[in-house]
């Protein structure tokens, strides 16, 4: 009895952040499941156009790649020409990349993200104000959060004071120092949550009496930490 022949598929989504790590876990989930999947997990830290193009060459055949646009200038080039499917989890920057028909995008739904913060904070009592800390880029995610967040509480007639971040830890004091206490904070992603927790202390902000912090991404080693 022959068995199916399994798929070959280029992850080349790197381990840096908790999101990622998130992603490639549900990946190992989803070959243990269904066994129709053989992957190869790249050191994809710093993966060049070159180091791909050797994957191609030591790979008897690719079926697919899968990316979180760390490397898709480098993917576009390496696999010109080719119709091996690239599915990049991320939002594409309009106008940076030549339109293929090899490539989709898979977004997550950052204005839910940014709305179901809100809603969590709302329902855990009356705050006198809330916030939202942005990141210091232009960064698609944090805009669309952002705008879940804000559009949640501009419905029930509720102001929201912003911060963008990038600006020097003694801004983002003088921020969270002249909120109304209590005060509910979103931050775009954990790694401005922790930014938000050290300028509470440096002001003498009690975390949670005074202020109430969420971040999104759930990176469990900065959570612990913190």
């Amino acid at each position: 009895m022959r068995t199916h022949e399994r798929k070959r598929i280029l992850v080349t989504i790197p381990s840096t952040y908790a999101s990622c790590r998130e992603i490639i876990k549900g990946l190992g989930c989803y070959c243990r499941r269904k066994d129709d999947w053989e992957v190869t997990l790249t050191q994809a830290e710093r993966l060049s156009v070159g180091d791909l193009r050797q994957s191609i060459e030591n790979e008897p055949r690719i079926d697919g790649v899968i990316d979180n646009e760390s490397h898709l200038p480098e993917l576009v080039e390496a696999f010109a020409g080719t119709d091996i499917p690239i599915v990049v989890i991320g939002s594409p920057k309009s106008g940076s990349y030549p339109a293929a028909r090899n490539i989709v995008f898979v977004e997550l739904d950052n204005r839910a993200v940014g709305a179901f913060a809100a809603q969590y904070l709302a329902e855990l009592g009356n705050f006198a104000s809330y916030a939202f800390i942005s990141a210091q880029t232009e960064a698609s995610w944090s805009l669309i959060r952002h705008d879940g967040y804000v559009d949640f509480f501009r419905k029930l007639g509720t102001p929201v004071m912003e911060h963008q971040s990038g600006q020097g830890a003694a801004a983002l004091e003088a921020f969270i120092a002249n909120l109304p206490k209590p005060a509910a904070i979103m931050c775009a992603w954990d790694s401005l949550a922790v930014e938000a927790v050290n300028a509470c202390r440096q002001v003498g902000v009690n975390v949670p009496r005074q202020a109430t912090i969420i971040g999104v991404d759930n990176d469990e080693t900065i959570c612990e930490f913190v």
